[in-house]
């Protein structure tokens, strides 16, 4: 028999879902990590964003792990929205570069947050 003529009945309802769902699940992940590496598009806003807000920061999840404060972040047709910072987990050999709105050009341009390699 060749992969042509497999059938659910002769391999199996249950193995096809298995083997369908774990082709998606790797699929996803491949997506996934290629999309990190991908460079994100652009967010300009012809408007600065507003002032931070004020964050009451909890206590850490453990002794590792460090704040990273909240940012303004911006769609089209909707205008800037609060995003709530957070606690990360530190990762060997990279640093957290924190999201950030610059001004060029007469508009403001958005950079997200990103794991940097040292």
């Amino acid at each position: 028999m060749n992969a042509s003529t497999l059938t659910w009945t002769s391999i199996g309802r249950g193995r096809a879902i298995r083997t369908g769902f774990a082709a998606l699940v790797a699929g996803a992940l491949l997506l996934g990590s290629a999309g990190q590496a991908a460079a994100y598009p652009e967010v300009v806003a012809r408007t600065a964003p507003p002032a931070l807000r004020y964050e009451s920061v909890g206590v850490a999840p453990s002794p590792h792990h460090f704040w990273v404060g909240g940012y303004w972040g911006y769609r089209p047709h909707y205008g800037y929205a609060w995003n709530g910072g957070r606690w990360y987990a530190p990762r060997p050999g990279y640093r957290w570069e924190g999201a950030r709105w610059a001004p060029r050009g007469g508009a403001w341009h958005f950079a997200p947050g990103h794991w940097h390699h040292r």
